[in-house]
């Protein structure tokens, strides 16, 4: 009949049989008749279906309730005889469990790839705590077949036994769905047309989705039902699971592991009563990051998008593959429709929440890192990247539609067709979430600590290093640790301890290196006065995200950084460099041949400068390196590349 030995991977195809509440369960490659369900009735059940044995005609389990959309039913197994409640447990989202050998296996919704544009899905999994859940099946709408998996990673004995729960289970879900269409195509307003039980292969949504295309459909008025309003505060919060951020990870989005925050106030949460008077909202994305937040049903503001796109820069391991999904093209265009209907709003202001003690500790931690950075990915990947602000509660339409490009303005004139939407009229286990806001995780913590965090996710330079060397003729400075880019720049000065002695040398900063970088002493003094050792302070500027060092001491210093090509004809010039310099600021600035293979050096002396931006600037000297190998004494001067730093406090 079937194979002994339990594979661990099956693929079963759902077929509607010769009756219309016949199914027909066969394996997916060889098309082999596993199992028949049927629908009937008992004196004590108005709703039982049966799953059977196709060959000896055997009844192997069955399911029992009033309804298909009882809250409670009951799973009668006959070998032997056992049965088990199958119970709605599901809040504000879908989720129905129950119990085998002990352990709790739960159903829910799922979706797939976005680059797929599977509809909404089912998964049923194996509660592992404290580790993942296990999912050990998978019904795709799309493709109408049932995956079932993992069964070598369970403690389950009787293998074969929660295979045909799981096939019963599944198939009263999708009676349950089945039965809500032709319900809710009775109430249709102004519909002339019959409808069809869609359950096998189509869903519900699915079939709404199909109608955007083709015609308008109306909205049927509905209002907050009992149910929903008597849900308390402790419900929402762990149905929710407020406590938890959320973490980007392998394109797709979901909660962190650990709890962030403590619940300290109950969140505000306001009903939308208006019925019929709530009209959608009509939205369509072209971009695969605006479709893969509206499909994880969290907003596409502009702030969240900024919020996520600072994290994505970050480069990550799981923020750069969400990164690279986003930045790879598409085969065709697509673009994302979107319909809501918001039922229920959960606002979560900060005076709701409080960060955990050992948040806000390993995070204090973090940043007095001089490359915190590693500490913050860990964090991040702990904790969450965002977390929510605002959870909107209600009903949501979406697909995302592949077209060529000639086809944009068929689809745009369809949809500028649809005017209302039809919802189911039984929302109390219909609703879900739909929308979300979110934060940065790090501005939930105080100002100070959210300041910091700031820093470090800017894009601006930053003093990342100081230091001062005693150098003669040349020297290797070696960063304690290696840096994960050279793309910074060194500023620095000999420093005259003697006032009175004329230093006729300058330090030139080259070959930057991720480990390194290197001090030589230029210019026109004699040989005696070039073997002395000098003391060169130096600064190094950089932005902390791409070089991955910063000082905790000299990070929040606000400095402005540039460099310009500029053409001279005299000994005295202006530079603008086009920022707002005020009285008592720290200035220096360096200047070299951009055309000369060994750069020699410029001195030049600061005059003064401006609220405006100007720069004025004497050259004293041409500072000629002795391994001059062109052995020109003295160079025209007719362009010269300028580096300067404005040091604000």
């Amino acid at each position: 009949m079937k194979v002994q030995e339990y594979e661990d991977l099956i693929n079963i195809a759902l077929e509607r049989g010769v009756n219309n509440h016949d199914v027909e369960l066969r394996e997916l490659k060889s098309t082999k008749l596993l199992y028949r369900k049927t629908r009937h009735t008992t004196n004590k059940k108005p709703y039982c279906i049966t799953l059977i044995d196709p060959i000896s005609d055997v009844a192997l389990v069955e399911i029992q309730a009033q309804k298909s959309d009882s809250k409670l039913k009951q799973i009668l197994l006959f070998q032997p005889r056992e049965e088990i409640p199958f119970d709605n447990t599901g809040k504000i989202n879908f989720e129905y469990k129950f119990l085998w050998e002990n352990e709790e296996y739960y159903w829910q919704k799922c979706r797939g790839p976005i680059s797929e544009g599977l509809e909404y899905s089912l998964e049923c999994k194996m509660v592992h705590d404290p580790n993942p859940s296990i999912v050990i099946a998978l019904y795709h709408q799309k493709l109408n077949t049932l995956g079932i998996m993992n069964m070598d990673r369970i403690p389950a004995n009787n293998k074969r036994g929660l295979e045909y729960v799981l096939c019963i289970t599944l198939l009263s879900l999708l009676d349950e769905w089945d039965d809500k269409l032709q319900l809710n195509a009775k109430n249709l307003a102004n519909s002339d047309s019959k409808q069809n039980s869609v359950a096998y292969p189509q869903h519900k949504n699915a079939n709404n989705i199909q109608r955007i295309s083709l015609a308008p459909i109306q909205l049927i008025p509905m209002n907050i039902s009992d149910v929903e309003k008597s849900i308390n505060e402790t419900d929402w919060i762990d149905t929710c699971k407020l406590e938890f951020g959320l973490i980007f990870s392998r394109k797709r989005i979901r909660k962190a592991k650990e709890k962030i925050f403590n619940i300290i106030k109950p969140p505000y949460i306001r009903y939308n009563d208006t019925g019929a008077k709530n009209k959608p909202n009509f939205s369509y994305y072209q971009s695969k990051i605006f479709s893969f937040l509206a499909s994880s049903c969290i907003s596409t503001d502009s702030d969240s998008v900024d919020s996520i796109n600072k994290i994505l820069n970050l480069e990550f391991p799981d923020s750069s593959l969400i990164k690279n999904y986003f930045d790879s093209e598409r085969r065709k265009p697509a673009i994302h429709f979107c319909v809501y209907n918001e039922q229920l709003i959960i606002d979560i202001s900060n005076d709701c929440i409080e960060p955990t003690e050992s948040f806000s500790k390993e995070m204090e931690d973090a940043l007095n890192k001089y490359n915190p950075y590693p500490e913050l990915e860990a964090l991040f990947n702990k904790y969450g990247y965002f977390y929510e602000t605002k959870i909107i509660v209600g009903a949501k339409l979406d697909q995302l539609f592949e077209f060529e490009s000639s086809d944009i303005s068929r689809l745009n004139s369809q949809w500028s067709e649809l005017k209302e939407v039809y919802y189911p009229q039984n929302p109390e286990k219909e609703w879900g979430v739909i929308d979300r806001q979110i934060k940065p995780l790090y501005q939930s913590l105080t100002p100070s600590l959210s300041a910091k965090v700031e820093l470090l996710l800017e894009a601006k330079p930053r003093i990342l290093m100081t230091g001062s060397n005693q150098v003669k003729n040349y020297k290797w400075i070696k960063f304690s640790k290696e840096l994960h880019k050279a793309d910074f720049h060194i500023f620095g000065r000999i420093v005259n301890k003697n006032n009175s002695e004329e230093i006729k040398f300058v330090p030139k900063f080259d070959y930057y290196d991720i480990g390194g970088f290197g001090i030589s002493i230029e210019g026109t003094g004699n040989n005696q006065e070039y073997e002395k050792e000098y003391t060169v302070f130096w600064i190094m500027i950089g932005i902390p995200n791409e070089v991955r060092y910063s000082d905790p001491l000299t990070r929040d210093i606000e400095i402005v950084k540039g460099s310009k090509l500029i053409t001279i004809k005299e000994d005295k010039f202006s530079l603008n460099t086009e920022q707002k310099l005020h009285p008592g600021l720290i200035l220096t600035i360096s200047f070299k041949f951009p055309e000369s293979n060994f750069n020699p050096l410029v001195e030049t002396k600061i005059l003064s400068w401006t609220n405006r931006g100007i720069i004025n600037i004497e050259i004293l000297d041409l500072v000629q390196a002795d391994y001059d190998p062109c052995g020109n004494e003295k160079k025209v001067l007719k362009q010269l590349h300028g580096n300067w730093l404005v040091i604000l406090y």
